[in-house]
């Protein structure tokens, strides 16, 4: 992965979330117990499929239930395909869901490269790093309206700094050069 240009590299993943998301850990006054809140039931689970680079997240979506053929030929024909140039080199996991029909044909038809990456790799996907990141915020922010929990994701995709996608490349093994400051 070392010899491709990583601002031509577009990672693909997804993950999910529900309304029973909460902090594991809190603080108290000494000798006070700290309280919280946490659901018994957590709802539908709502997925998030993004794709990221150097410059950020490309393009995103959510949706409740989890990720089927369908749904990804779906955003694969209006989202993913759209955002390619030639040259960009598409990984994503190695899942059967990602190799559905002529999923490889549409992305080689913009002139991008498909790479799937080994199985059980995480290592080599910075967007699992953005995923512990963002479900951070959302044990943060608490949500507990399977309404809401969808509107929540853009904004917080938004509120990450572009500089932690570089230091995610470079820590899962990219070729990015340092920022000079």
């Amino acid at each position: 992965m070392r010899e491709l240009n990583p601002d031509n590299v577009i990672i693909l993943d997804e993950t999910g979330s529900n309304l029973a998301f909460s902090r594991s850990h809190a603080r108290s006054l000494q000798g006070k117990r700290p309280i919280g809140d946490r659901p018994c039931q957590r709802g539908q689970n709502v997925t998030v499929l993004a794709e990221i680079g150097t410059a950020g997240v490309a393009a995103h979506t959510t949706f409740d239930g989890a990720l089927n053929g369908p749904r990804f030929i779906e955003w694969r024909k209006h989202s993913l395909c759209p955002t390619l140039k030639p040259g960009n080199v598409v990984a994503m996991d190695n899942r059967q869901v990602y190799k559905v029909a002529d999923v490889k044909e549409a992305i080689e038809a913009t002139g991008a490269t498909l790479l799937y990456l080994p199985a059980y790799s995480p290592d080599y996907s910075p967007e699992e790093l953005m995923w512990a990141w963002m479900k951070n915020w959302f044990r943060a922010l608490e949500v507990r309206d399977c309404a809401i929990l969808p509107l929540v994701v853009a904004p917080v995709l938004r509120a990450l700094p572009v500089e932690l996608f570089a230091n995610w490349l470079r820590h899962c093994g990219w070729n990015v050069p340092a920022q000079v400051t």
